[in-house]
């Protein structure tokens, strides 16, 4: 395969992804240009053992197949992507005459969503440490990083468990990304992989996410159809309401209350969330809300991305009386935040 003509067009992706203005069009068209490369790079065939997961004590570590469909989100790719440059160009004013150090826990098949970076940075000013548990995901990592020319790029790649993984050097990372989640901080192992790797790292290492916010909210149902009807450049309508948070995944959140954890398990409080009785009128629907920060302004939130849509957990109705919710998140190996009404 012709590098340079992989890496021109990789290149080309790389600009609009980092646009900070968006034109959807312009950016669904080079997400599809991004799939459609990283395809033909890696070699990932459609195959039955590419759509299998890993079910880990920590929760399910998705397919392949099913990891380069995430692409297809588009402002979670864009808001990654973008959000992961930002992170190294504030390490870069720092670290000068050194390179820095990005550890990708989990990185799929492609390591999607820090590929692109290497069009804007030389291997002297960028290097990758790699995690990745699935041995299929990582053969097709290496193909695509040989087809781009980068292996100067990685330092290491260790096939591990990244909730159990730990780090040599741990001192020399400077951020650590994983994405390895669904809404709701449901199923897949984002808690229990940042509560390993943080309090490994230096203080001053910059986490992406920087911060999950998990909330009890209330919808209004026929408001938010009138929102997904609401034309791009008209204001949108207000049809959900957040409580305050019950869950927060964030460095200063693991730091607070990392020596406080069991030994091998989680554990995290129990929250109580009592609605106002003046919202049980306005709203009739209950959900779990998510809220991300992924760095600086770049941000998800309600129905930005499958990240980031409402959870159901029930209705208010006539024959049925909920003052609040009690939730709890579980850290196993099906994690979820739990939650029963309180009548």
């Amino acid at each position: 395969m012709n590098h340079s003509g992989t890496f021109d067009q990789l290149s080309n992706c790389t600009q609009i992804f980092i646009k900070e203005d968006i034109d959807f069009l312009e950016l669904k068209n080079a997400l599809e240009a991004y799939k459609s490369l990283l395809l033909q790079t890696s070699k990932l065939e459609e195959t039955p053992v590419n759509k299998e997961h890993l079910y880990l004590d920590s929760g399910k570590a998705i397919g392949p197949e099913w990891a380069a469909r995430c692409i297809d989100d588009i402002l979670r790719t864009k808001r990654f992507i973008s959000g992961v440059y930002k992170a190294v160009l504030q390490i870069r004013k720092r670290k000068k005459n050194e390179p820095v150090i990005l550890l990708y826990a989990g990185t799929g098949p492609f390591a999607t969503l820090v590929l692109p970076l290497i069009t804007l940075f030389k291997p002297s000013k960028l290097q990758f440490v790699f995690l990745e548990i699935n041995s299929i995901s990582l053969e097709s990592l290496k193909r695509t990083l040989t087809e781009f020319n980068a292996e100067a790029y990685v330092q290491h790649i260790y096939q591990c468990d990244a909730s159990k993984f730990k780090l040599p050097d741990s001192n020399t990372i400077d951020i650590v990304l994983t994405e390895c989640l669904q809404h709701a901080l449901a199923r897949e192992p984002q808690v229990a992989i940042t509560y390993n790797l943080i309090p490994q790292l230096r203080k001053d290492v910059i986490l992406i996410p920087e911060q999950i916010n998990l909330h009890i909210g209330l919808i209004n149902s026929k408001l938010r159809q009138e929102n997904a009807l609401t034309p791009a450049n008209k204001k949108p309508v207000s049809f959900y309401k957040n409580y305050p948070s019950v869950f927060n995944l964030s460095k200063e959140s693991i730091l607070s209350r990392s020596s406080d954890l069991l030994e091998n398990e989680l554990q995290f409080p129990e929250t109580k969330t009592i609605f106002n009785p003046e919202d049980v009128q306005l709203y009739d629907e209950i959900a779990i809300t998510t809220e991300i920060t992924i760095f600086d302004n770049e941000t998800l939130s309600m129905n930005d991305s499958g990240l980031s849509i409402p959870k159901l957990l029930g209705y208010f109705n006539k024959n049925q009386r909920i003052r609040g919710v009690v939730s709890k998140y579980i850290s196993n190996n099906d994690p979820e935040l739990s939650t029963k009404f309180i009548p």
